[in-house]
């Protein structure tokens, strides 16, 4: 098959140089006859607003809160590495979370109208003096994401009045909202009221004077207790002049967010334990969002039962419709049993995953999405699409803006799943693979990528996270195969991107 004057072998070579430096014929598209699958009447009734401002307007009704001492922190059963900190961010970067100030919590907890949307996360910080270095780049990755913390200062320990000048300094500039963690750090279960209270008041009055003294005017409004220790009495808090604490786990990782009318708001732990990290060492490569973390859910299950869902009524409610929000196809529609927490909780996909579905390498004729159908019906598990040589098939609801998460893909919930039909893609480059099989593995090769560019273009998705399986999983899976991704998938997809930048320019 030629591609213009570029035969495909040679278009494997030349795919990988900079695209700067390419000048392709056009690649004929085995999919012509499916390149508008998108439904008319979906696009007859397109809103003025994409998927992120419509998160924006459905409000908050349950905020999470995200406990961290700093990257790099381990103690004697969990640890959170750095690069696991770096995902998490980028997750919510994805997601397009914000993160709010100590006021705008109060006066979301105490049930005013403060106008936070579905996508708000707290990133609390408990800090000493100690590990200061660790924090401080922990602050800087924050401010380059747009985030910011709510520092909870443990007055009683040594700061230098250079570390204090820093934290005047992003308080001031509102990377940071300085709350107290207490003076001595103690177990509040084991204290007296008077002791507590004591406490309360001399570090919250600590913090403020020692912010004055940089030229920064601050109220301490927040107290996270040490150690996740809450005693039974809490009003001391009140009296001392804090609108809102924040404890650890109190009601189960499912429920464990922060709603209206709670004084005392919990707090989820992202952290994985040791013993997992060990284990998962023989590897070949493991992506921190795919583990399991020390509560039982990965960091995307743990968001996602923890934010406020977005419903197909909240968006038709935004959008003011007087219709049903559309529904768009990419493929034939074959829909795979779901679940409720599936239907009520959309999501924005934030990247695409690419899978292969196992079937028989012997019978690449047959590589038919009814196989993939039939194999995940049976394990009660989804993804979005197949592709085999019968075509794209469509298994879960997808939207104008959102579609269901799936199950396919743990820890990747918020990422477009798809199947291609088949084994082994990394033969391709084998010689003794047989030429028939190799045509196979190009058929559904590029009807893959020609899906894939039609899902970011609707999504709005960066070619950055567009993955394979064995990039986005903890359990040892190497589908589709890391050759096969670097060496032919990703250079036809960058080609493939280029072509149609070209042509629309020429246009």
């Amino acid at each position: 098959m030629e591609t213009g004057n570029v035969s495909r072998r040679d278009f494997l070579k030349i795919a990988t140089l900079s695209m700067t430096t390419m000048a392709f014929g056009k690649w004929p598209s085995i999919l012509a006859e499916e390149e508008n699958l998108l439904s008319s009447e979906a696009l007859s009734r397109e809103s003025t607003l994409n998927g992120s401002e419509i998160e924006k307007r459905i409000l908050a009704d349950k905020i999470p809160v995200l406990e961290y001492h700093y990257p790099g922190y381990t103690d004697k059963w969990v640890a959170l590495p750095e690069d696991f900190f770096e995902s998490q961010i980028k997750y919510l970067k994805d997601g397009g979370y914000r993160t709010v100030s100590d006021r705008e919590m109060a006066v979301f907890l105490e049930g005013g109208d403060s106008g936070l949307s579905s996508k708000t996360v707290v990133l609390r910080i408990d800090q000493g003096a100690a590990h200061f270095d660790e924090f401080e780049k922990m602050i800087e990755v924050l401010k380059a994401n747009r985030f910011s913390a709510m520092v909870f200062v443990t007055t009683g320990e040594q700061f230098s009045d250079d570390q204090w000048e820093k934290l005047a300094d992003w308080q001031r500039d509102g990377d940071i909202y300085l709350g107290s963690h207490s003076v001595t750090h103690p177990d509040f279960k084991k204290i007296d009221l008077k002791t507590a209270l004591a406490e309360a008041k001399s570090s919250k009055q600590k913090i403020e004077e020692k912010m004055a003294e940089f030229g920064v005017k601050t109220e301490v409004i927040s107290f996270a207790f040490p150690s996740d220790s809450v005693p039974d009495n809490i009003n001391f808090l009140k009296s001392a002049g804090y609108k809102f604490c924040l404890g650890g786990s109190l009601f189960g990782v499912k429920n464990d967010s922060a709603k209206p009318d709670l004084y005392l708001a919990p707090s989820l732990y992202p952290y994985v334990s040791r013993e997992l990290l060990e284990i998962t060492k023989a590897n070949a490569q493991n992506n921190p969002l795919a583990y399991t973390l020390s509560g039982g859910h990965t960091f995307d299950e743990m968001m996602r039962q923890n934010i406020t869902p977005v419903t197909i009524q909240k968006i038709e409610e935004v959008l003011k419709l007087k219709e049903t929000y559309p529904e768009i196809s990419f493929g034939k529609i074959k829909e795979l049993p779901t679940t409720e927490e599936q239907k009520e909780n959309l999501i924005r996909p934030a990247g695409i995953i690419i899978h292969t579905d196992d079937q028989a390498g012997d019978d690449f004729g047959r590589w038919i999405t009814d196989k993939t159908y039939i194999g995940l019906e049976s394990r009660k598990t989804d993804v979005h699409f197949s592709v085999g040589v019968d075509g794209v098939a469509q298994f879960l609801i997808m939207y104008k803006d959102f579609c269901m998460f799936t199950r396919g893909a743990r820890g990747f919930g918020n990422y477009i799943s798809i199947e291609m039909c088949g084994r082994d893609y990394n033969l391709y480059f084998d010689e003794k693979t047989s030429p028939d099989k190799k045509k196979i593995i190009e058929l559904i090769t590029e009807r893959t990528v020609s899906l894939v560019e039609r899902l970011m273009e609707q999504y709005d998705i960066s070619p950055d996270n567009v993955l394979g399986h064995y990039q986005a999983s903890a359990s040892g899976k190497s589908d589709p195969g890391k050759d096969y991704m670097e060496n032919l998938f990703l250079p036809f997809l960058k080609y493939d991107i280029f072509r149609n930048k070209q042509a629309s320019i020429v246009s």
